[in-house]
This record gives C-alpha cells, sequence and structure tokens, in this order.
C-alpha cells in the first residue's frame, strides 16, 4: 500500500480497506499516504479496528484533502466521543457526500454532537 502511495502515476478513485484488520496505527499509514491521492473520491475502512486515536488521526489527513466524497466508517470501535473529531470534517469537507457510520455505538452525546455538527453542512447528503 506505501509503495501504491508513493507512486506519482497513481489516479486511484476508490480504496476500500474493509475488514482489513487496519487499527490505530495502520491509519496513520494510510494519513501519510492520502495527499498523494489527489483523485480518491472513496474510502471505506468499515470493519475494522479504528478507535478514537484512528478516527482523529483519519480526520486529520481529510480535512486537508477536500475531494473525498464518499467515507464508510461502519463497524470499528471508535467511541462515541470520536464523533467530536468527525464533525469537523463534515464541517469542512465540501466535497464529502456520504458518510456510513452503522454498526458503531453511538450515544446520546455523540449523536448530539453529530447533529449539531450536519446542521449547517450542504454538502452531506447520505447518512
Amino acid at each position: 500500500l506505501s509503495t501504491l502511495f508513493q507512486s506519482d502515476h497513481c489516479r486511484l478513485e476508490c480504496l476500500d480497506l474493509e475488514q482489513t484488520n487496519i487499527d490505530n496505527d495502520g491509519v496513520a499509514v494510510l494519513v501519510a499516504g492520502l495527499a498523494r491521492l489527489p483523485t480518491l473520491k472513496k474510502l471505506d475502512v468499515a470493519c475494522n479496528r479504528i478507535g478514537d486515536l484512528g478516527l482523529q488521526a483519519l480526520v486529520g489527513g481529510l480535512v486537508n484533502y477536500c475531494n473525498i466524497e464518499h467515507l464508510r466508517l461502519s463497524h470499528n470501535v471508535f467511541p462515541a466521543s470520536g464523533l467530536n473529531s468527525l464533525v469537523e470534517l463534515v464541517q469542512r469537507a465540501t466535497s464529502l457526500k456520504s458518510l456510513n457510520l452503522c454498526g458503531n455505538t453511538i450515544n446520546d452525546e455523540g449523536l448530539e454532537c453529530l447533529v449539531d455538527g450536519i446542521v449547517n453542512c450542504c454538502s452531506l447528503t447520505d447518512l
């Protein structure tokens, strides 16, 4: 994967990393390569072991990566408090149309945070 990220000829639009056992450390490697994938529009990291720190790192990388349209984060292990960092992405990534969070444990506090964050988001059409 890191070799792919280093290629100047990579025009990847969809990266499906579902069920690949990615944890917080793996997210750090992924984030380091996102800037080298300007054509990426869909990222699927569902069914992994991404925790709060991994989610924060992913959001930090994606906030600066403006072309992502579809992000699938379903069935991971980040706590509801991790949604605080996700709100920043929803508010700043103007191309984000779809965000999949199914299968995550989201309590009332996390849901309230998410709703407050997407109220003024014009691009998100599918949650």
